[in-house]
């Protein structure tokens, strides 16, 4: 079955930024006070209004060197891997990963020139649909260059990789397995950052923002 993303973006699209404490805030126009200083403290609040706006539309952006990665369930064959678990990995081993994940919704993760890392569903009768688009802080500066002063610029343009691994995924010092997604952003920017894709989950999930030096 063939899908063009571009024709299923939807109207009313699920996007989020964050600001430096890694807190989501969502990219809609009423949030224009609060994203202003993150995309540029000189600029009035109506050019804020106009850029969120402009993102929003339903379109999507080019991919130039942004990857297309594709995450379903784990993989079955990996649980009978003799050493698959860590040691002292008691309080979940990758079976209870697997069977607790097996029926998880596919998805593609791409990230796109007007600063926007997509989670698109993969297959069903929604395959192609964004499920929701995260901005992330650093490349905010840049939607400026982007709408106002119209002009291609990069922002979300690095590699991704997204895999399963073993990390203290809830804090307080107990590992578990998860699902992370890593990208970087090339000429967009500096920074790399880390989301738990573990769960389809209808928001992203920031985990750390790492800055390059």
């Amino acid at each position: 079955h063939e899908w063009d993303a571009a024709d299923k973006v939807p109207i009313d699209r699920n996007l989020q930024t964050h600001n430096e404490t890694s807190t989501l805030i969502p990219f809609i126009a009423p949030n224009a006070l609060t994203l202003q200083p993150l995309i540029d403290a000189t600029i009035t609040e109506a050019e804020t209004q106009q850029i969120i706006n402009h993102i929003r539309e339903p379109r999507f952006g080019d991919v130039f060197h942004s990857d297309v990665g594709f995450v379903g369930p784990p993989p079955y064959g990996k649980q009978f891997i003799s050493n698959i678990d860590p040691p002292g990995a008691s309080d979940q081993k990758y079976a209870d990963y697997y069977a607790a994940n097996q029926n998880r919704q596919r998805v593609i993760y791409t990230g796109t020139n007007d600063g926007i890392m997509h989670m698109l569903y993969a297959d069903g009768v929604d395959a192609g649909k964004e499920v929701w688009g995260f901005l992330p802080d650093e490349i905010l500066p840049s939607l400026k260059t982007i709408v106002l002063d119209n002009k291609h610029t990069y922002t979300v343009d690095g590699r991704l990789a997204a895999g399963d691994i073993w990390w203290n995924k809830a804090g307080g010092g107990t590992n578990q397995w998860g699902t992370l997604l890593v990208f970087g952003l090339r000429q967009g920017g500096n920074a790399y950052y880390a989301m738990d894709i573990t769960q389809v989950d209808s928001t992203p999930n920031l985990l750390w923002k790492f800055i390059d030096p």
